[in-house]
């Protein structure tokens, strides 16, 4: 439009009227074209009104029941209480023996100290434990 301007004279002609608010808005021609059909088909009464793109579903309200136990929750004072994690895989004579072998050799890897001690826990848990433990 300010080429338009400048020139004085129009650059799209104006019968080409979806083109030219392409080139104003910098919206593509398929979007306009798409909105003005939408528009045809809301006057014909085919549809109620504009549909609005990308919008898969409205946002999820906190359920009734949820809000209920977070107030019970906060009367009874159980908001700040700690809740325990889950349960430790490997006992404390385990945990024990794991930061001993360590402690022992300097340099050795979960994976052998898992081999050696025949634990069922996973790499990263093993980690962790001599992580807690140094």
């Amino acid at each position: 439009m300010k080429r338009e301007a400048d020139a004085g004279a129009p650059m799209i002609p104006l019968s080409k009227v979806q083109q030219r608010v392409s080139a104003a808005t910098g919206i593509s021609l398929r979007t306009i074209n798409r909105i003005a059909k939408e528009g045809r088909e809301i006057e014909k009464g085919e549809k109620p009104s504009f549909s609005t793109p990308n919008k898969i579903r409205k946002n999820r309200k906190s359920k009734r029941r949820t809000v209920k136990r977070w107030i019970l929750r906060s009367q009874l004072g159980e908001l700040d209480i700690v809740r325990p994690g889950a349960a430790w895989v490997i006992n404390a004579d385990q945990n024990n023996a794991i930061v001993e072998m360590a402690d022992n050799s300097r340099f050795i890897s979960a994976a052998r100290i898992r081999k050696t001690l025949e634990l069922t826990c996973s790499l990263e848990t093993i980690r962790r434990r001599l992580h807690e433990n140094s």
